[in-house]
């Protein structure tokens, strides 16, 4: 479940980060904006996670700065951070609660079952080319299934990248 969620939400940096000269920081806004269709690539799910609601949290484990996701170049290959306009983790918990529902997931704040997510990367590197730009993008991420009482049900870990060109913005 988490590879396809995570492949797709990184793909909005791809849409979204721009490089300028003289640019010392990118601020991007946060979009889900998937390059296919999430519909199409959803999970088999048991009878039993579709059956029973769940709650969608997710946590940070990243360490340092909770905006900055990643960096850019300029045309001196000169380095600079890539930062969130708004928080990672709400953006996160909203998109995978949506893809969760679209996936016939039973979404609720106060469920019997917590589905948890650790983020533990997130990031994008822009690497400016002579005729516009390559964008990778990489997620990690630890979840944990649990009951009510904190019992553990299932846990584990997943990965997801992509890699795109995209056309530089300009002054």
């Amino acid at each position: 479940m988490t590879r396809k969620v995570f492949f797709t939400v990184l793909l909005f940096v791809s849409v979204a980060a721009f490089a300028r000269d003289s640019r010392k920081e990118l601020a991007v806004n946060l979009k889900f904006a998937p390059q296919e269709g999430v519909n199409s690539n959803s999970p088999d799910l048991s009878s039993g996670m579709l059956e029973r609601a769940v709650m969608v949290k997710v946590e940070d484990g990243r360490g340092g700065g909770a905006l900055e996701i990643g960096q850019g170049t300029n045309d001196d290959d000169d380095h600079f951070p890539i930062v969130a306009s708004s928080p990672v983790l709400p953006f996160l918990e909203e998109t995978l609660a949506s893809m969760a529902t679209d996936w016939g997931l039973k979404v609720e704040d106060h469920a019997d079952r917590v589905l948890t997510l650790k983020l533990m990367r997130f990031y994008v590197d822009e690497s400016n080319k002579a005729v516009g730009s390559v964008y990778a993008s990489e997620v990690k991420v630890t979840y944990t299934l649990a009951d009510k009482s904190g019992k553990r049900l299932m846990d584990g870990a997943d990965s997801g990248s992509a890699h795109r060109y995209g056309r530089a913005g300009r002054r």
